[in-house]
């Protein structure tokens, strides 16, 4: 593995050795002093999982692609920020920068509702949270390469230069050995579940009231329990450990400022966009797993061939089907309605593609597409206001779309089975979708299920 120091080192003399001859001149004159540019550092194999646990830097973010796509799987780590952009109407912005720069790779996610009340654990995070890294690590099959991302000017004044080597320098400390050994694995004092029962049997009698009186299909309502430590919670720990186990789903983090981060391992991809391929999947009905092979069968046969779970899952597919069609595209379910296994629960899954053209960028796909029906719920207005009547906490990102976007390719998942690590606290949600026949015990069972995914894994 390449050392640390080194790396750090590669990057600065990169960044001394730079200049306009280093670039074709006819794609600089396209680009301003304050636009950004980057250039690739070809790397050994990298772990990016380990560097994103001794990085220093902040903000900073990892995401990794889920494992059973076919073809290698992308990961991508950024460092530092140039820039940060927490308004929607900064998307504009984004675009600008990645049309100039198709390498340059902006990282971060979108809040689940920009609109609904903003609770004090998500602290500052406005509607977005999305960043220029000074340093992208990306990782594909084997190889791995570092993307230094900086502002034109710097090619040609030295001052700038500097200034950036300097900023760049303090991006790549990173912490020893010891510092990580002395991370400490801190007490569970108390659990709080919100809403409690009862007030969660409320909140589902009064959703299947609206689908009789209102016009409303479905609603995904959520529920969190609230960890409470002796100490603060460190999620790096946590990170490592999920990636090592959970190869079946997209894992990402993203360290907020200094008292917040942001983890999820999530089965649901929100879209990926590359070259004029546009894939979405459809993720919706749920078992729990069991570790006896034929328990497991079992429960899959009943998800199969329950009514209400096919039913739930059919109104996603459908819906995403036509807002593909009001994109002016012609979907193709290539997979429909199998069983995706993951360690803890079963969901039927199915997978929609559409060809698609340039035009449809990042900004135009998560307002068509976020949030699906399988968070949200149909018709999506009405499922978002009776989702902020009812919820007794804000979202925040929690199953809001995290990725990255470039022009050369994008990828968002969808933030289910998360947790928003908040000094000693730890927030972890889980949500239903509520259909008419749904049942308040077994929905309750069923997001305990989801959010003890992540328990678990705390108390190993």
């Amino acid at each position: 593995m390449l050392h640390l120091i080194d790396l750090k080192a590669r990057v600065l003399n990169a960044i001394r050795d730079l200049s306009k001859e280093s670039f074709d001149e006819s794609f600089l004159k396209k680009i301003k002093a304050n636009e950004y540019i980057s250039i690739d550092l070809p790397l050994a194999n990298l772990d990016l999982i380990e560097l994103t646990q001794f990085a220093k830097a902040s903000p900073r973010m990892f995401f990794k692609q889920r494992g059973f796509d076919q073809g290698s799987r992308k990961e991508v780590l950024g460092l530092g920020s140039n820039i940060t952009f927490t308004k929607k109407s900064d998307y504009n912005k984004i675009l600008d920068i990645t049309e100039k720069c198709s390498k340059i790779h902006i990282i971060g996610a979108q809040r689940f509702d920009t609109n609904s009340s903003r609770d004090t654990e998500w602290g500052d995070l406005g509607e977005c949270f999305f960043f220029v890294p000074k340093v992208c690590l990306i990782k594909e099959a084997e190889s791995t390469l570092a993307r230094i991302q900086f502002p034109k000017k710097i090619l040609s004044n030295p001052r700038e230069k500097a200034k950036y080597s300097f900023a760049l320098n303090h991006c790549l400390e990173f912490e020893t050995h010891e510092d990580i050994i002395e991370r400490r694995s801190p007490s569970t004092l108390e659990v709080i579940e919100t809403p409690g029962k009862q007030t969660w049997d409320h909140m589902i009698s009064t959703s299947l009231d609206f689908f009789t009186r209102d016009n409303l299909d479905k609603v995904v309502l959520a529920r969190k329990k609230i960890v409470i430590c002796n100490d603060q919670v460190n999620s790096l720990t946590l990170l490592k450990e999920l990636h090592e186990k959970a190869n079946e789903s997209y894992l990402g983090f993203i360290q907020i400022d200094e008292q917040r981060s942001f983890l999820t391992l999530t089965p649901e991809r929100l879209f990926l966009k590359e070259h004029h391929s546009l894939k979405i999947d459809s993720i919706a009905g749920t078992r729990k797993r069991s570790p006896n092979e034929a328990e497991d069968k079992l429960l899959e046969n009943d998800l199969k061939s329950s009514p209400k779970e096919i039913k739930e899952h059919r109104l996603v597919t459908n819906t995403i089907k036509m807002k593909m069609q009001n994109l002016g595209l012609r979907p193709e379910v290539k997979q429909i309605e199998e069983v995706l296994k993951l360690h803890y629960v079963q969901h039927i899954h199915s997978k929609v593609e559409a060809y698609t053209t340039k035009k449809d960028n990042f900004a135009v796909l998560i307002n068509t597409f976020h949030p699906t029906p399988a968070v949200g719920g149909l018709p999506g207005q009405k499922a978002l206001s009776l989702i902020n009547e009812l919820e007794p906490f804000d979202r925040g990102l929690y199953a809001a779309p995290m990725g990255y976007i470039s022009g050369d390719s994008t990828e968002f998942a969808v933030a289910i089975r998360s947790a928003l690590f908040e000094n000693d606290r730890i927030h972890i949600y889980g949500g239903a979708g509520i259909v008419t026949g749904s049942n308040s015990e077994q929905e309750w069972e069923e997001t305990g299920i989801k959010m003890n995914h992540f328990i678990s894994y705390l108390q190993s």
